[in-house]
C-alpha cells in the first residue's frame, strides 16, 4: 500500500504566552487515516484542533493551509460566501451576537436621540405658541380695558353735559318764575285798583 506522509506543519515551534516552553505540532496522513501529535505525543483530532485554536489557528476555516483545488474553490465563491469565509477565518462570526446587540443599542440610541430632538422641538413650538397666546390674551385684555375706560369717559361726559343743561334749565325756570311772580303782583295791583275804581263809581 502506498504510504503518503504529508506534513502540514513541519518544525513549527510556537511560543506560548509564558515563554516557558515551545509546542511542536505535527500531523501525518497514512493512506486514509491521519495521525496527530503534540510534542511527539499522539492525540485525537479534537485535542489537536483545540491546541491549534488556542494559538489562533482555525482548522475549520483552513486558514493555515491551502489544499489542492481550494484556490479555485475560493475564487468561485460569490461575494457573500467569500465574506462568510473571511468572517470564519478571522473568527469575527463569533462576535456576531455582540455586534447585533451593539447595533440594536446604537439604533435605539439614535431613535431615542431623534425622539428627544423632536420632543424638544415640539416643546419649543408649544412654548412659542403658549407665549403668543399669552401675548394675544394680554393684548385683548388691554383693548377691553381701554374700551371700558372710553365708555366710562363717554358716560361721564354725557353726565357732565346733562348736569350743565339741567342747571341752565333750572336758571331759566327760576328766571321765568320770577317774571311770573312779578306779573302776578302787577295783576294783583291792577285788580285792587280796579276794585277801588268800582267802589268810587259805585
Amino acid at each position: 500500500m502506498l504510504q503518503v506522509v504529508i506534513e502540514f506543519v513541519r518544525n513549527a515551534l510556537l511560543s506560548l504566552k509564558n515563554n516557558s516552553f515551545s509546542c511542536f505540532l505535527f500531523m501525518s496522513c497514512v493512506g486514509s487515516s491521519s495521525e496527530y501529535r503534540i510534542n511527539k505525543k499522539v492525540v485525537g483530532l479534537s485535542e489537536y484542533s483545540d491546541e491549534l485554536e488556542k494559538l489562533g489557528i482555525l482548522i475549520k476555516a483552513r486558514n493555515f493551509l491551502v489544499f489542492q483545488g481550494a484556490v479555485e474553490s475560493i475564487a468561485m465563491k460569490n461575494p457573500k460566501e467569500r465574506t462568510a469565509l473571511l468572517e470564519e477565518i478571522s473568527r469575527s462570526g463569533e462576535l456576531a451576537q455582540e455586534y447585533d446587540r451593539c447595533k440594536k443599542e446604537m439604533v435605539k440610541a439614535e431613535e431615542d436621540t431623534q425622539f428627544n430632538y423632536h420632543r424638544k422641538k415640539n416643546i419649543a413650538a408649544e412654548r412659542k405658541e403658549a407665549k403668543q397666546e399669552k401675548e394675544e390674551a394680554e393684548r385683548y385684555q388691554r383693548l377691553k380695558d381701554e374700551v371700558v375706560r372710553a365708555h366710562v369717559q363717554l358716560q361721564l361726559f354725557k353726565l357732565y353735559h346733562n348736569e350743565s343743561e339741567i342747571e341752565k334749565l333750572n336758571r331759566e325756570l327760576a328766571h321765568r318764575n320770577k317774571e311770573i311772580d312779578k306779573d302776578r303782583k302787577r295783576m294783583d295791583r291792577v285788580e285792587e285798583e280796579l276794585k277801588e275804581k268800582k267802589k268810587e263809581l259805585g
